[in-house]
């Protein structure tokens, strides 16, 4: 039986379609073709779009960099002013004059290299650190300061009162000027407590410093400027609570920077020598009368301290210092204290280093009480809250300490054991070829240190003991969280006995 053809069965299969799907067929087919032809048009419009879009942006570029270039040899004349401040040698602030910015900023996304003339502002105020709620009050402000150990960057200013809410402390406030050769003065603040800031400021213009001045040039030396301003604490008036008190003045007396509320009895502090004062008068006295040269060479000879406390100066002090609610003055330890409404002076030493004397001013009597011979609560209290705080401080910067390596050890744990051994390994078959034999010794120590390192525990070992140290930080911090709370018993009142 014979096939047909393919031909055949197409001619076939067309005979059999009806008029009206062959036209239907047909429009379909059309429409598909100016549908295509559509697309293409549409297509290639978008790409001539596309194509000026982008030569628009190149024309724009181009003319950016003329306008770079032109604004680069303008700069070399007129160079832009860089406006740079830093508080306490923290860079607070930096940009550009207003008038430079958009110049500035066209240079820097076209990559042009440009210099710039610095205005440096430098403030150096007092520095103290922040642990709670702390704030300042200035006129009818009062603003919070940020929490923080490390040293504040908040600028205090003159007859600002700096104080701590409940569980919180102002650290180690003090001169940036502070050194063991000048003096110094360091303060704590502790909770419920303000003191009154008195300040001087001294601004000057040094000349602008630069790493290799025969490089830079003239146009920028001559822009550039410096103010540097100098805050120097003048004194401090305790208002109200608990502070802790280190002053030193070699070459003055501390009783011009320590004051209290004037609704408190007034004081004056003197060097321990004042015990011996009367002793060293009558003494000098007595030779004055048998031979005045003698007496007048003996003062001369006198010691720095037993001078001051002729002269009734006091050049340093450490100890606590209370504003009492019921209008009563304590000191902790420290200097003799001068009660200026009774005119006399303590007497008491201690007996104990760790048993201060603690005295007490009210309006018209002064108390000196021995806390060795009479336990008093309160002190106790007070020098072990001071222990716990500078043990509390140290955990949380210890805490951020082991925290950080932590987080390094982490962002390195893809430089795995077998890569440092397989580093080392690579180091020493370089010696090797090299032939240098000092160089061949080294490499050899180095795998050595690496396999050992590896057979100690290696990375794990380290991040375990770091996370070890972080968890016995957090333990401490937490155990010794409640007790900054700062909650003490009554003082003992003073008994009869110890009145001066």
């Amino acid at each position: 039986m014979k096939t047909k053809k393919p031909e055949k069965k197409i001619e076939e299969a067309k005979n059999k379609i009806s008029p009206e799907l062959a036209a239907k067929l047909m429009k379909l087919r059309k429409d598909a073709e100016k549908k295509i032809a559509s697309q293409k048009k549409e297509d290639y419009s978008k790409e001539i779009e596309k194509s000026k879009e982008l030569g628009k942006q190149q024309g724009e570029k181009y003319k950016e960099l003329d306008e770079g270039n032109r604004i680069v040899e303008e700069f070399k004349i007129n160079p832009p002013i860089l406006l740079s401040t830093h508080i306490n040698g923290k860079l607070i602030e930096q940009h550009y004059e207003p008038a430079f910015a958009k110049k500035v900023e066209l240079l820097k996304r076209n990559g042009f290299s440009f210099h710039s003339a610095v205005h440096h502002t430098s403030t150096y105020g007092l520095l103290f650190s922040v642990l709670g709620k702390v704030y300042v009050k200035r006129g009818a402000q009062k603003m919070a300061i940020s929490e923080s150990l490390e040293d504040s960057t908040f600028l205090l200013k003159d007859g600002d009162i700096l104080g701590t809410e409940k569980a919180s402390y102002v650290l180690n406030l003090r001169s940036n000027d502070d050194s063991e050769s000048n003096g110094y003065t360091r303060i704590t603040i502790f909770p419920q407590s303000e003191l009154k800031i008195s300040l001087s400021e001294k601004t000057t213009n040094p000349a602008p410093a630069f790493m290799v001045p025969s490089q830079v040039a003239d146009t920028i030396k001559k822009n550039s400027k410096s103010t540097v301003t100098m805050q120097k604490l003048q004194n401090i008036e305790l208002i109200s609570g608990l502070f802790r008190i280190e002053l030193r003045r070699d070459n003055g007396d501390i009783n011009n920077i320590l004051r209290v509320n004037s609704s408190y009895p007034r004081f004056k502090l003197l060097p321990i020598q004042f015990l011996i004062k009367n002793t060293i008068d009558k003494l000098v006295e007595d030779m004055r009368k048998q031979n005045p040269k003698l007496a007048a060479q003996y003062e001369k000879n006198l010691p720095k301290q037993e001078k001051e406390a002729r002269a009734g100066k006091c050049s340093n002090y450490t100890g606590f210092v209370e504003l009492c609610k019921n209008g009563s003055l304590v000191f902790i330890g420290g200097a003799i204290v001068l009660h200026e409404s009774s005119g006399k002076s303590t007497k008491k030493i201690p007996t104990n280093v760790l048993k201060p004397i603690k005295i007490t001013l009210t309006r018209n009597i002064m108390y000196e009480t021995d806390t060795n011979l009479h336990v008093d609560r309160r002190v106790e209290a007070i020098t072990e809250l001071n222990n716990n705080l500078v043990s509390y401080t140290q955990a949380i910067l210890s805490k951020k300490q082991a925290e950080e390596r932590l987080k390094t050890m982490k962002g390195q744990a893809g430089y795995t054991n077998e890569d440092k051994k397989k580093e080392a390994e690579e180091g020493l078959k370089f010696a090797i070829e090299s032939g240098e034999k000092e160089l061949i010794e080294v490499a050899k120590a180095q795998l050595k240190s690496v396999k050992d390192y590896i057979a100690g525990g290696g990375n794990t070992n380290d991040e375990n003991i770091q996370m070890r140290m972080l968890e016995n930080y957090n333990k401490q911090i937490d155990s010794l969280r409640p007790k900054m709370e700062a909650n003490f018993p009554e003082y003992n009142f003073p008994v009869a006995l110890d009145s001066c």
